[in-house]
Formats: structure tokens, C-alpha cells, sequence
């Protein structure tokens, strides 16, 4: 094989190194999308969260609701009645005549009072309610909580996922630039009788490779821009140029933490965790507003109004009462609520239990996984380092005529999956650091910053 021939393949190898550093391996400064701009634009645009708002306005108004019974009423109770006639025998003042037939004038007899009744005392039953009702305006605010953490862990594993598939499209550009400048060269030589066929067919199956993976790649990054799209809710938010992503993830340090300390975290601050303790909390007060139903209750009622046959000012006149409601008995229905309110008890109990448990095993888990991802990134640099001083060697070999055309495409092939290997790596680092943060309920705070 001649000189020019080797020359060429030089000038191909650093084509590829150049294309590589220009086209996103080393970065690029193309524009920008940054991690809490896709975070803040999917909270937006989310109807799921959206519709919390309006669970807590709904919440907001029962707790009026019940809070109302303690405030006066006021009402107007009316009512007419009509008499029938009434039919009887009187007698004549003669002793000796029969008696006649004496009928009644028939009349409407009408009752009308303003009435104004005011709760003296429901013996904390109406106290116990409002407690109770309360107990779901926390509720929904964790579940908000919840849900919102839950977004902020999809949008970041959706955004590095994107950025990944870019770095590895990139990765699969410049790997195709490089078989196809390689090719051209080569089927030139070949026509001219100094590159063996073997040898052109072996670069012609490379990049038909490098061709397959760069449809592979591109799909991949499609797809990844989909779920992110999705889960921001906008479309079309990618220029034809593309979206190079930042590196965002913030406190990267703080991820050398042991698990106990990062447990103790999500004990403190999961909302999950937050939310069962949440619901047990409820349900003492169901608890104590189920053995407060057959509580007495005590009311002052005063009106003004009129019971008579006639409309005549003087039969108006001022009611005043006080009653005092006091049930005896209710077929067992109070008995009954309390063991269904201390079964929910129970319930609650449990289902904390079972998230606390899974909870301190997802942190435990995502830990173990930071430390073996940490060694395999160490072991992927020394890889990808090793993999660029034999594509290196390889290079100087078959332009000093003493490597083959082999050697050259299976170093270039280890180099690029080098390179893909320690990509990979790097965003499963990031997806278990966000999966520690979602885990403790500190994600927010890791994306906007502990002001918002």
C-alpha cells in the first residue's frame, strides 16, 4: 500500500477527533435548554397538579361548611290550615221541640314566625368535624407534593435521557463522517489497483454500520425528545439544529452521603412518608367524631310571628326556647362507625408502614448503585483512555505499513464504545442522584434552588 494511501487514512482518523470535539463529546455551544426551565414548564402545564387547586378550593369550602353550624340561622316558618265545618245538635230553648242542626263557620287558621336558632353547644362534635376536615387540606397538599416530586424525577430522567441520546448520535455523526471519507478514499485507491477488495469491502461494512447506528441513534433521541415533550406539555419545542443540554444537576457532593444519612432525610421530608402520617392523624379525629354521634345538642331559638284566625296586630307576638336534644339510642350505628374508623386506623398504619419500608429501600438501593456506578466510572475512564491510545497506536501502525486494515476498524470500533460506555455511566449517575433526591423529597429543591 502506497504512501498516499496511509496519508489519507491519517487525515481520516483526525477528521474523526475533530467532528467528535465539534459535534457535542466534548460539548458544543449551541443553543441551550436548561433542566429547571423544562421542570417549571411541565409543573405549568400540568393538569394533573392543576387540578389540586381545585381539590383545595373544594376542601377550603367544607371547611366552612362545618364551621357554618356554629353560626346563627335565620328562617321563616309558615304554614295555613283550613277547618272543616262542624256539624252538631242544639237545643231550642223549648224543652218540648226537637233539636236542630247547628253548623260551624269554617275558617283558615294561619301561623307565621321569623325564627332565629343559634347552636349553644354540640359537646365538641362540630370541633371534632372541623378537625377532621381540616386533616384533608393537609392531605391534598402532600399529595401535590407527591405528584409534583414525581414530575420533577420524570422530566430530569427524560432530560438526561435526551441529552444522552444526543451525546450518542453525535458520537455515531462522527464515527459515519469518518467510514465515509474513509470509503471514498479507499474505492479510489481500489480503482487504481492499491487497496486490496478485502480490505474496501471491511470499510464498506463499517459504514454500513456506522449508517445503521446513526438510524438507531436518531430514533433514540426522537423518542427521548417525545417523553420529554410530553411530560412538559409542549410540542415542537426542539430548532431543526437541535438542543444541546446543560450538565444541571446541582449539590453533587452531597450525593457521598451514606444511606443512613439520606434515610433520616426522607423520614423528614418525603411527602409520601409525610402524607400516611397525614392520614393516621385523620383518622384519630374519624375516630373521635364517630364516638361524638350520639353527642347531645343544645339550641336557643327565638322568633316573632303570629298564630291566629285574624291579622290583627295584637296577635303577634316574641317566641323564645331552648332545647336540648339528647339521643338515647341508635340501633348500634355509633358503635358500628367506630370500628369501621378504627379499621381505617388500621389501614393507615399499615400503609405507612409498607411506604416507609420501601422508601428506605429505594435510598438504600439508589446508594449501593452510586458506589458501584462511581468504580465503573473510574474503570469506563481508564477504558476509554486505553481505547484512545490503541486507536492511536493502531493509526501510527497502518500508516507505517507495519498494522492492517483490520486492527485500525477494530480499534476505532473500541473506541467509540469506549466513548458510548462511559456516556452511559455518567447519566446513570445522574438518574440515581435524582432518584436519592426524589426518594428524600429534597428534588425540588435540588432543580429550583431551596428560595422556591
Amino acid at each position: 500500500m502506497n504512501n498516499f494511501m496511509r496519508s489519507a487514512v491519517i487525515v481520516t482518523v483526525a477528521i474523526f477527533f475533530i467532528l467528535s470535539a465539534a459535534n457535542g463529546v466534548f460539548g458544543s455551544e449551541e443553543k441551550k435548554l436548561d433542566l429547571r426551565e423544562c421542570a417549571r414548564t411541565g409543573i405549568e402545564n400540568s393538569f394533573r397538579l392543576q387540578s389540586y387547586d381545585s381539590k383545595s378550593r373544594y376542601t377550603d369550602a367544607r371547611v366552612k361548611e362545618v364551621s357554618a353550624a356554629k353560626n346563627p340561622h335565620v328562617s321563616i316558618n309558615g304554614s295555613s290550615a283550613f277547618q272543616q265545618p262542624e256539624v252538631a245538635l242544639a237545643l231550642q230553648s223549648d224543652p218540648q221541640a226537637p233539636p236542630v242542626k247547628a253548623i260551624a263557620i269554617p275558617k283558615w287558621y294561619h301561623s307565621y314566625t321569623l325564627a332565629v336558632t343559634q347552636l349553644i353547644s354540640s359537646f365538641g362534635k362540630i370541633e371534632m368535624n372541623e378537625k377532621y376536615v381540616k386533616m384533608d387540606e393537609v392531605l391534598i397538599n402532600f399529595q401535590k407534593q407527591s405528584e409534583t416530586d414525581k414530575l420533577l424525577f420524570d422530566i430530569t430522567e427524560a432530560y438526561y435521557r435526551v441529552m444522552l441520546a444526543k451525546e450518542l448520535l453525535d458520537i455515531a455523526d462522527a464515527q459515519h463522517q469518518m467510514w465515509q471519507e474513509q470509503y471514498k478514499t479507499s474505492e479510489s485507491m481500489f480503482n487504481r489497483g492499491a487497496v486490496a477488495k478485502y480490505d474496501l469491502l471491511r470499510i464498506k461494512v463499517s459504514l454500513s454500520k456506522s449508517e445503521e447506528n446513526i438510524i438507531t441513534a436518531q430514533k433514540d433521541l426522537e423518542i427521548a425528545k417525545g417523553s420529554l415533550e410530553t411530560l412538559m406539555g409542549v410540542k415542537y419545542i426542539f430548532d431543526n439544529s437541535g438542543v444541546i443540554y446543560n450538565d444541571f444537576w446541582v449539590n453533587k457532593a452531597r450525593f457521598e452521603q451514606n444511606a443512613g444519612e439520606w434515610k433520616k432525610i426522607a423520614a423528614e421530608q418525603n411527602p409520601v412518608i409525610l402524607l400516611g402520617k397525614a392520614a393516621v392523624e385523620q383518622s384519630d379525629y374519624a375516630i373521635g367524631l364517630a364516638k361524638l354521634e350520639m353527642a347531645p345538642s343544645l339550641m336557643f331559638q327565638t322568633g316573632y310571628g303570629r298564630n291566629s284566625a285574624t291579622f290583627a296586630t295584637e296577635d303577634w307576638s316574641w317566641k323564645n326556647s331552648v332545647s336540648l336534644n339528647l339521643p338515647i339510642g341508635d340501633g348500634g350505628e355509633r358503635k358500628a362507625k367506630i370500628a369501621q374508623a378504627r379499621e381505617l386506623k388500621t389501614q393507615a398504619q399499615l400503609n405507612l408502614a409498607d411506604t416507609n419500608k420501601n422508601i428506605m429501600w429505594d435510598v438504600e438501593k439508589a446508594c449501593l448503585q452510586m458506589k458501584e456506578l462511581k468504580a465503573k466510572q473510574i474503570t469506563a475512564g481508564e477504558q476509554l483512555e486505553s481505547a484512545s491510545e490503541t486507536f492511536r497506536v493502531a493509526s501510527l501502525r497502518y500508516t507505517s505499513g507495519l498494522g492492517t486494515m483490520v486492527e485500525l476498524t477494530d480499534a476505532s470500533a473500541n473506541l467509540v464504545t469506549a466513548q458510548s460506555q462511559i456516556k452511559q455511566i455518567n447519566y446513570s449517575i445522574q438518574i440515581q442522584s435524582a432518584i436519592i433526591s426524589y426518594s428524600c423529597g429534597t428534588i425540588n429543591q435540588e432543580i429550583f434552588g431551596s428560595a422556591e
